[in-house]
């Protein structure tokens, strides 16, 4: 067979390029059409190297390379890519003279023009060949016109040009022109994209839509949901795929009623774009999820919505950094087209947390107190800054500790990990010695907004109780004084009258008792109190009723890293609020999407 001489000539070359070139002119002077196609074949499947290169060179002088690649009849469009890219190796002006020969190509020569601009886009320095291409935009076809205008502006990247070319009468180049400033995100090129928005063919309008999209204007939102709903038939079409384009999944509730359109040509698009978009969802899910917690939201007296989230991703304590399009909204089912998302800076919090000694407690709480800490510092944020004391039962005899001290607050995990071995090496004899050290810390160290007392279950007797009775008053007035308030998690074993006092300080310094059914339960109260989270981002939506003043929110964030989706019943303040629900990670996603 002609391509087994042709790898057997290519593979001996080397060895004997003489014979090579000879018997290479044989096969051509034979058969000149045959010879072509099976070096293609050859040169597609093993690449470049000595003896290819001599077979490139050999075609290029002799066999026309630049009709060739043009011809579709001849080659598909991936082989005439594979042959040009390794053409370009042996010849670098190859481009050059495709971008001639483009040129010159006349009206009855579309298809050649069309394959060669192909071509061309993939293996050329398109910048380097604009003059050329200029010419081209003068070709009868207006096929061939607008595939060089996409050309031409991928390859000088110019808004003023294309803002020009949304002057020629040819659809076809005005679209064209636009998807080539796709990805473009100065302020010249939004301002392209939103005057050609306005244009009076569907494609160049969705080209100008996703133009938006990928420069990260929120409008965009609006202007799918419009040209969603366009009476014209050609704009459903050109919209069910532009969706598709954007690989978003808040678009895949448009989709669905898209599917449902009167024009069979629609629905098909849609039912395409909605299968893109869920294979990209599947991706986003694969990558990872981001969880979603609602702190809390309003409706104005103006109707407008407000929401604070506290946004995380898996394994990592910082939140995401995302773009406005990131965040995907609908209030009871219809999308969100204007709305605004805020990264909020976290507030530094610093936590004093005071420990009952491992002695006072079960064998096993102690072992959950020490792991659930540990753990807790390796995912809280980084502004919480936590400073650990440990206190132990005692009884009058025993002399309060003078060494127990604050010893700094720490937000590394690793510091805290030291801090809390510190702790439980040297408790202080009592909570209120505990309490105390926090107080003594200098003016000029930033001291706890809060402490959190996890109290001992351990019995005491009467000496104890009175001598706390007479320091409390002086303990409570100092807390105040320095604007510290106290959580206390009181395990039900606790004595009744050392509840009673940690519930009087609690209300005394605006802080919160929290009872405990066990030293299990305490443990877990204690993780979800330093693992309050704190917002995020700031969310705020319009373009509902005034007189709608409560809905069900569903919020959705997605990146290349992953998705999560939450839901929120929200309220104005003057109505029956409904009660929050929320769900962090993919679950609303797969029950809810379209």
């Amino acid at each position: 067979m002609l391509s087994l001489s042709i790898e057997r000539l290519v593979a001996q070359f080397e060895t004997n390029p003489v014979l090579a070139r000879r018997s290479c002119q044989d096969a051509w002077a034979s058969s000149p059409e045959k010879f072509f196609a099976k070096a293609v074949e050859v040169l597609c499947k093993q690449g470049l190297g000595t003896g290819q290169r001599f077979l490139i060179s050999f075609l290029t002088q002799n066999a026309g390379l630049e009709d060739k690649l043009g011809n579709p009849e001849l080659m598909t469009r991936e082989e005439s890519v594979t042959l040009a890219r390794l053409a370009m190796r042996v010849d670098p002006s190859l481009d050059i003279k495709l971008a001639n020969r483009v040129a010159s190509a006349s009206g009855e020569e579309p298809a050649l023009a069309l394959r060669l601009l192909e071509v061309l886009e993939a293996v050329a320095e398109v910048s380097s060949l604009l003059p050329i291409l200029g010419h081209v935009l003068r070709h009868p076809d207006e096929r061939v016109r607008s595939k060089a205008a996409l050309l031409m502006g991928k390859g000088n990247q110019n808004p003023r040009w294309v803002t020009q070319q949304l002057f020629d009468p040819d659809a076809r180049v005005r679209a064209n022109a636009v998807e080539s400033l796709w990805g473009a995100t100065s302020r010249e090129a939004v301002e392209v994209f939103r005057l050609a928005v306005q244009d009076a063919h569907p494609r160049t309008v969705i080209n100008a839509a996703l133009g938006l999209y990928l420069s990260g204007q929120k409008e965009c939102i609006e202007s799918f949901l419009e040209l969603s709903r366009h009476p014209d038939p050609a704009f459903r079409l050109s919209t069910s795929w532009g969706l598709g384009r954007t690989g978003d999944p808040r678009f895949l509730r448009v989709l669905t009623e898209l599917a449902r359109d009167a024009e069979s040509k629609v629905r098909a698009a849609a039912l395409r774009s909605t299968v893109r978009i869920r294979n990209y969802r599947s991706i986003l899910e694969s990558a990872g999820s981001y969880q979603i917690q609602v702190l809390g939201g309003q409706i104005t007296s103006s109707g407008m919505r407000s929401l604070d989230i506290s946004l995380k991703q898996s394994g990592i304590r910082e939140p995401p950094t995302l773009a406005p399009l990131s965040f995907a909204l609908e209030e009871d089912n219809v999308p969100v087209a204007r709305y605004e998302a805020d990264a909020v800076r976290a507030p530094k919090r610093h936590f004093g947390i005071i420990l009952p000694a491992a002695a006072d407690v079960a064998r096993e709480t102690a072992a959950a107190l020490d792991t659930m800490l540990r753990s807790v510092a390796q995912t809280k944020s980084s502004g919480d800054h936590w400073a650990v004391v440990s206190h132990t039962h005692c009884d009058v005899a025993t002399p309060p500790s003078a060494t127990v001290s604050v010893r700094g607050y720490h937000a590394a995990p690793a510091a805290i990990s030291e801090a809390l071995a510190a702790a439980g090496s040297a408790p202080a004899a009592g909570f209120l010695p505990a309490v105390l050290a926090f107080l003594a810390v200098p003016s000029n160290v930033k001291r706890a907004q809060s402490l959190i007392l996890f109290a001992s279950p351990l019995p005491e007797n009467t000496s104890i109780v009175l001598l706390r009775q007479h320091q409390m008053q002086s303990v409570t007035s100092r807390l105040n004084d320095a604007g510290i308030s106290v959580q206390a998690i009181v395990p039900q074993q606790c004595p009744p009258l050392l509840r009673t006092a940690l519930r009087d300080l609690c209300a005394a310094t605006g802080g919160v008792l929290h009872p405990a059914e066990s030293e299990s339960t305490a443990v877990s109260v204690l993780e979800s109190l330093l693992s309050t989270p704190v917002p995020s981002h700031h969310i705020r939506y319009w373009g509902f009723s005034k007189q709608t003043l409560h809905g069900q929110v569903r919020i959705m964030v997605h990146s290349p890293t992953g998705i999560g989706e939450a839901v929120y019943a929200i309220a104005a303040p003057d109505t029956q609020p409904s009660n929050l629900t929320v769900d962090a990670g993919l679950q609303p996603a797969s029950q809810s999407a379209a």
